[in-house]
């Protein structure tokens, strides 16, 4: 069974349910203005260099220093770019057991898992922060945050907001 939308998919095989919840992709400037800084933060480092070697200058150990703090710029603009170009959460519900993490196309991230005897979807209104089952969802275009209620105890929710409507028609 495959339940595709938007920004929300559910995908059924066998006893492994898959349920992914992209980001809303970010508009063209800021997207170019990712790129840009990765792109300076990768090629600073050799500027200098090169700047240094023309200028018959030693490298010292702030150079290595600035490489670092460069190297960490284009990692951290990466991440950022790919999150919000290619990023989601992704629940996986097999054998007993949730799986949660979120994957930025090359890596994933922030990797959780719990058992469970007994679960249900639902989600969260931001502002009541109170678990509802899927069953009760009413309105369209409110925003809500996906949820999984573990054992009846345990609340695991995603941070991305989708509409209620979204919600509705994917339900397993």
């Amino acid at each position: 069974m495959k339940s595709e939308n938007k920004n929300f998919r559910i995908t059924q095989q066998n006893e492994t349910t898959h349920i992914e919840i992209e980001v809303n992709k970010i508009n063209g400037i800021a997207k170019m203005t990712l790129i840009s800084l990765i792109l300076i933060s990768m090629l600073m480092p050799f500027l200098v260099l090169i700047y240094a070697f023309n200028e018959h200058q030693e490298i010292r150990i702030g150079y290595f220093v600035s490489v670092l703090i460069f190297i960490a710029c284009f990692a951290f603009f990466l991440r950022l770019f790919l999150w919000n170009h290619y990023g989601k959460e992704v629940f996986v519900i097999e054998n007993n057991a949730l799986l949660f993490y979120n994957d930025y196309l090359y890596f994933k991230d922030n990797l959780k898992q719990w058992k469970f005897n007994q679960i249900t979807l639902g989600y969260i209104n931001p502002s009541a922060e109170e678990f509802n089952s899927m069953e009760t969802i009413f309105g369209n275009n409110e925003l809500c945050q996906f949820a999984v209620l573990i054992d009846n105890s345990k609340i695991v929710t995603s941070n991305l907001l989708i509409e209620k409507s979204i919600l509705k028609n994917g339900v397993i």
